[in-house]
C-alpha cells in the first residue's frame, strides 16, 4: 500500500492476527456470563445474586455480557481485552459489535466489563467470547459457546417473575409468590 499525503499526517495501523493458546496455566483469569438486562438479579436466602442466563435466549430481549478480568498476582499487568457480541446479535445500549479494551491490572485487581446486545431473529449462533492478550501473546480466554435463540421459550422460566406472571399457570404463579420476597420485584 502506498499513501501520499497532501500535508502533515499521522498514520495508525492495527491488525488482528491468529494467536496460539497459552501453553501453561495463565496468571490472568477471565470469566464471562450473561444476564437478562431487565432481570439482572434474584434474591436467594435474602441476598441479591446475579441471575445468569443459561439455555435458550429469546429474540427481542436485551442481554448483557458480564466479563470479569482478574490479576491474582503481585505484579502489575498491562493487557487488552477483546469483546465481541455473538453472531446474529446487534449491539445496544451504546455498545459496538467488536471492541478492544486496554487496561492496567494492578496486583490482585479485579476489573469488570459489560456490553449489551439483542437477537433480532431466532437461530443457532456462535460466539467468540472474551480474549485477553498481553503484548502479542494470548494469555487467557473464555471457551467459545453457541447460543440457541428462540421466539418463545420451550418452558417458561420458573425463576422469573416476568415469565411466570405472563406465561405461568395459576398454580405456578401462586407457588412463585409463596416462595419469593416481593420487596424489589416490579409487579407491574
Amino acid at each position: 500500500m502506498t499513501l501520499v499525503a497532501a500535508g502533515p499526517l499521522i498514520a495508525f495501523h492495527e491488525e488482528t492476527v491468529a494467536a496460539e493458546p497459552p501453553a501453561a496455566a495463565s496468571s490472568v483469569l477471565v470469566s464471562q456470563n450473561f444476564l437478562r438486562q431487565s432481570e439482572r438479579q434474584e434474591i436467594v436466602d435474602g441476598e441479591p445474586r446475579d441471575r445468569f442466563v443459561t439455555g435458550e435466549f429469546l429474540t427481542h430481549v436485551v442481554y448483557t455480557a458480564q466479563v470479569v478480568v482478574t490479576n491474582p498476582t503481585s505484579s502489575r499487568r498491562k493487557v487488552s481485552v477483546l469483546l465481541q457480541v455473538p453472531a446474529g446479535a446487534v449491539p445496544v445500549l451504546g455498545g459496538r459489535a467488536t471492541r478492544t479494551v486496554p487496561m492496567v491490572l494492578e496486583p490482585y485487581a479485579v476489573k469488570p466489563l459489560e456490553y449489551s446486545f439483542v437477537f433480532p431473529a431466532p437461530g443457532e449462533f456462535a460466539h467468540y467470547p472474551a480474549h485477553v492478550a498481553e503484548g502479542d501473546a494470548l494469555v487467557a480466554f473464555v471457551p467459545p459457546v453457541r447460543f440457541t435463540v428462540v421466539d418463545r421459550p420451550a418452558r417458561p422460566d420458573g425463576r422469573s417473575w416476568e415469565a411466570v406472571s405472563q406465561e405461568g399457570t395459576d398454580d405456578e404463579l401462586l407457588a412463585w409468590l409463596d416462595g419469593h420476597v416481593l420487596d424489589g420485584v416490579d409487579l407491574d
